[in-house]
């Protein structure tokens, strides 16, 4: 690391510092981006250079890590020892950022509903970035099940759930794939979907009683 990086990460520090401190203070509504900045003794223009607003300080680790995380499985070798491959990937992720969130810091997550859908979506972010790593790198060893986890995980929006459930039985059009795309359709309350999947399953497997319809 050069002498700008290690400037930088310390500014970055001392911000994320200043602001667990002044939250546990001040409390989190009663604490500023100038008091930030201010605690960490540089200007409030110097804040928005690393942080977007308040709540990013209380994801600052995560999000360094993340942003491991993605380089690393963009750069990660294709089809090779799957256990090796993660821990060269988790190593570089933990070498990212030794930030972590502390008792005090945890407690102003957890009591903002807000804050707690925030720390979701970066969590669904990490889950999305595997998922589909895993699903590019090892598709031969993804059997039908662990394929419409990844497969699901990948998707960006709900409405997303019946383009990756059609990828998944064009890759394995078995009686049981189909099984499990219904069953997920069922639980997501996709009626339209259910119907078009059991027409296609019926029309495929016609002497499997498993897509007979009831009734």
């Amino acid at each position: 690391m050069g002498l700008r990086e290690e400037k930088k990460a310390r500014t970055r520090a001392a911000l994320v510092g200043a602001a667990e401190r002044l939250f546990a203070e001040k409390g989190y509504d009663g604490t500023t981006v100038a008091d930030i900045a201010a605690g960490a003794g540089v200007s409030t223009r110097t804040f928005f250079g690393y942080f977007r607003a308040k709540e990013d300080v209380l994801f600052a680790g995560a999000d360094e890590r993340l942003a491991a995380l993605a380089a690393a499985l963009g750069t990660a070798g294709m089809g090779g020892d799957g256990t090796a491959d993660m821990r060269a990937i988790v190593e570089r992720v933990l070498a990212a950022s030794d930030d972590m969130a502390g008792p005090d810091r945890l407690a102003v997550l957890f009591e903002r509903p807000e804050l707690r859908a925030q720390a979701m979506q970066r969590l669904i972010a990490a889950q999305r970035l595997i998922a589909e790593w895993l699903r590019r790198t090892y598709p031969e060893r993804m059997d039908a099940r662990i394929s419409l986890g990844t497969l699901y995980a990948s998707a960006n929006r709900r409405q997303d759930a019946r383009r990756v459930l059609v990828e998944l039985v064009s890759r394995q059009p078995a009686p049981e794939t189909y099984l499990l795309c219904l069953k997920t359709l069922h639980v997501t309350e996709d009626v339209e979907g259910e119907k078009e999947f059991a027409r296609e399953a019926r029309r495929l497997f016609p002497k499997d009683p498993r897509f007979t319809p009831r009734g």
